[in-house]
């Protein structure tokens, strides 16, 4: 009697295998795309809180006639690596904050370029917008032109896009 086993047994083996990787590779797939959509919704989301934190905590600040965010005394929001204060996932190359101060009101656009299922992300955050084209007119800038005293833009630019974005104001 010979030891191990035939051909066809270790055929239909593999084609078990080959049909169980073909069932889990898709369900595989869309969680990590659901997963990337998924902290790029919570990373815009943080930012959006704890910039609006900062304003009421720490107050708007007038230097050389233009409003900033106050971070300290004498430190305020203005420059890409301030994004990074905001948040401790927060990659200045692939997230962009704009705000505007215009008589006690705060206008804000927080975006990012990540590569990530829009329809997904649009389930986790409803307001949530995706910008495809740079030159067939910006939202961001189209919002912020309408209330722009002076724009302070931290991180990413919008000519990184295509880019999912996420507009609000609130008072002061």
């Amino acid at each position: 009697m010979k030891k191990g086993f035939s051909l066809v047994e270790l055929l239909i083996v593999l084609a078990v295998i080959a049909a169980l990787i073909a069932t889990i590779t898709p369900v595989a797939l869309n969680a990590i795309s659901k997963a990337k959509a998924t902290q790029v919704t919570r990373n815009i989301t943080t930012l959006a809180k704890t910039f609006e934190n900062a304003v009421y905590v720490n107050g708007i600040v007038t230097v050389k006639g233009f409003p900033y965010v106050k971070i300290s005394d004498d430190k305020y929001l203005s420059n890409t690596e301030d994004l990074k204060l905001l948040g401790r996932d927060i990659d200045i190359k692939t997230y962009g904050l704009w705000y505007a101060v215009e008589e006690g009101r705060v206008y804000v656009g927080i975006f990012s370029n990540e590569k990530i299922s829009y329809k997904l992300a649009k389930e986790i955050l409803p307001s949530l917008k995706y910008a495809e084209d740079a030159e067939g007119g910006v939202p961001l800038k189209d919002f912020f032109e309408d209330h722009q005293t002076y724009l302070i833009q931290m991180g990413l630019d919008s000519s990184a896009l295509p880019a999912v974005y996420y507009l609000y104001s609130f008072d002061i």
